[in-house]
């Protein structure tokens, strides 16, 4: 095994002479393994156990492993986390959510002890049994496994054991009379994992007892193929994307149609782990979206999942988490002269045009439908044209403004709520008599430079 694992590491480059590695080490037969094999090894050795607070035995692991160290006289270092009150706060399963406090904790370990590798205990079963478990579920990722290496901020996670099965680990075990924890969940049918290793993974192994190899050579050439693709999708989601924050990502219907359909569900893909990288976002949230996000006949849809909201009005796309604001406004009165900030931009008033704006009007009022009031659009709405009275929805439908939008679309009206004016959109019908009471009074509106509204001309 050691011959196996020494030519591995060569290849990879992932061990120097006196490096200072921390040792993940669980108690379990593969990890008491990496360790004892590590620790032959010239390197700057620190051990590290992860207390989870799931098992009953979880305090007699700890205590084995520390206890393991000081007999190898190896620095020991225990990191606590309660996994079932994560799972409680965030919504996710025991795996998920072990697996990303683990990362946290090793992230924290490797700037305690200024060690830039964790090593973990991974092999190559684990390995055949992580593609399946993608091939299963249908990941975007396709057949990439377990990395090799991983970066996790100034330092990276190594898996030198890849090249070895557990059968190989556990002989390794026997023959050095190692001793180490067993944990009965591993034999539990409850986990997709256990039941591909326990029922699978044998059966495959008698059509190719060295499954394990051709299963490692085919995640690296995968993952050198998905860097290369997933770059490539990267470009060409950036070049579609209109607006992006961390809350929410904009983009039109016929933006991402331009980008090539080969990569246009891995694009889905980086749309949502975008918003929440947590999540394992399976083939049939890639399909709904990118079927959404496909559909040209079809004025509205939408999609919800994991906290991440999806919508498509018309042209434009939306994809926003729960905590975006929808930005309907409160009303406020209008200063002639002065400007009034709005979402979108600025509406301006005053006694002569705005050479500078995106759109203006002159409207004639009367001292008596003073003060102007700006406003979100109301149920109802309805404004009276040259060709009639008008309702505001069918307006908006026409222009084809996005539902959101239109939500933060200012409405001008007079004291007594008449509506006078929708930028970009629509005016009131100038009055037909000649009346001296009435003043001239010019609205204009300036977009904002972030705006991503307000985009249609009177």
């Amino acid at each position: 095994m050691k011959q196996e694992i020494n030519s591995f590491i060569k290849r990879h480059g992932l061990l120097t002479k006196g490096e200072k590695v921390i040792a993940a080490v669980s108690g379990g037969p593969d990890s008491v393994a990496m360790l004892h094999y590590l620790n032959s090894l010239e390197l700057d050795l620190i051990v590290l156990h992860i207390h989870h607070h799931v098992r009953p035995e979880a305090d007699e692991d700890a205590a084995f492993v520390e206890a393991e160290a000081l007999r190898l006289e190896l620095p020991f270092l225990l990191k606590h986390t309660d996994v079932p009150v994560r799972m409680k706060e965030t919504g996710r399963g025991l795996q998920q959510t072990a697996r990303t406090e683990r990362y946290k904790l090793f992230e924290e370990a490797m700037k305690e002890t200024g060690a830039e590798k964790v090593a973990t205990a991974h092999h190559g079963d684990d390995q055949v049994e992580t593609m399946l478990m993608r091939f299963v579920r249908g990941s975007v990722q396709g057949m990439k496994g377990i990395p090799v290496r991983r970066k996790l901020n100034e330092g990276e996670v190594i898996r030198p054991l890849l090249a070895v099965t557990k059968a190989e680990i556990e002989d390794y075990c026997r023959e050095r009379n190692l001793c180490y924890r067993m944990d009965a969940s591993n034999q539990s049918t409850s986990y997709q994992r256990n039941r591909l290793r326990l029922s699978v993974l044998p059966e495959l192994k008698k059509e190719n007892p060295r499954i394990h190899e051709t299963a490692q050579w085919q995640s690296e050439i995968r993952t050198e193929e998905e860097a290369y693709v997933h770059a490539q999708a990267e470009k060409a989601l950036t070049g579609a994307i209109h607006t992006r924050t961390r809350n929410e990502i904009t983009t039109t219907y016929t933006s991402f149609q331009r980008i090539p359909s080969a990569l246009q569900r891995r694009c889905v893909h980086l749309l949502l782990t975008y918003l929440n990288p947590q999540t394992l976002w399976s083939r049939h949230h890639i399909e709904e979206v990118h079927a959404l996000l496909s559909a040209f006949k079809r004025p509205r849809l939408s999609f919800s999942a994991n906290g991440i909201y999806v919508e498509k009005s018309y042209d434009q796309i939306r994809v926003f988490t729960d905590r975006v604001e929808e930005g309907i406004f409160h009303p406020h009165k209008v200063e002639v002269p002065g400007e009034t900030q709005v979402p979108g931009g600025v509406l301006m008033t005053g006694e002569k045009p705005f050479p500078e704006a995106d759109t203006s009007l002159e409207v004639f009022i009367k001292s008596a439908d003073l003060p102007l009031t700006v406003r979100s659009r109301l149920p109802g709405d309805r404004i009276v044209t040259k060709a009639g009275t008008k309702k505001l929805k069918k307006i908006f439908i026409d222009a084809k403004i996005p539902v959101k939008v239109r939500a933060q679309w200012p409405i001008i009206t007079d004291r007594h709520g008449t509506i006078l004016w929708v930028p970009f959109l629509q005016s009131v019908k100038p009055p037909e008599d000649f009346d001296y009471d009435r003043q001239s009074v010019h609205l204009a509106f300036r977009k904002s430079g972030n705006s991503a509204i307000l985009t249609r001309r009177n």
